[in-house]
């Protein structure tokens, strides 16, 4: 018990990150992309989202994103995000990703998705303020570390 206190003693004095801190790594631009449902005010449309992600330093508590939806459906290029770039965070103890100030058209709001970190699976399951929502699952490049 001794050497377990003087162990985590040291890792506070020394300056040890906290396990729970949020990492995204390394430096760097990638592109998530992927298929979604895009709704609002009855409207279903199939889109692909694609979100440029910069990770500005390695490692990185922080990130940010511009997304874009692409033509799919004939109405997905009307659907235009807004006030970009979006924070982005990474909550540890429920593996997800949010883009905070989110705007698209008439909706606001912050876009949660579930991570894994392993397949580099974004899934998203967002409902906007305003009526509108995110649905599907974004594919991210292996070279991309967020936990």
């Amino acid at each position: 018990m001794n050497k377990f206190i003087t162990l985590c003693a040291g890792a506070i004095l020394f300056g040890a990150p906290p396990v729970s801190a949020q990492t995204f790594t390394p430096m760097g631009t990638y592109l998530i992309t992927g298929p979604v449902t895009v709704s609002r005010g009855g409207i279903n449309m199939s889109c692909t989202l694609n979100v440029t992600l910069t990770v500005a330093a390695t490692p990185s508590s922080t990130a940010s994103a511009v997304p874009q939806l692409q033509p799919g459906a004939i109405f997905c290029p009307t659907f235009t995000f807004t006030s970009t770039p979006y924070a982005v965070t990474y909550n540890v103890a429920n593996a997800t990703i949010s883009m905070s100030g989110v705007v698209i058209g008439s909706c606001s709001g912050t876009v949660t998705g579930a991570w894994n970190n392993s397949s580099k699976i974004l899934t998203l399951n967002a409902t906007l303020p305003g009526g509108c929502t995110i649905n599907g699952q974004l594919t991210a490049p292996s070279s991309l570390e967020i936990y």
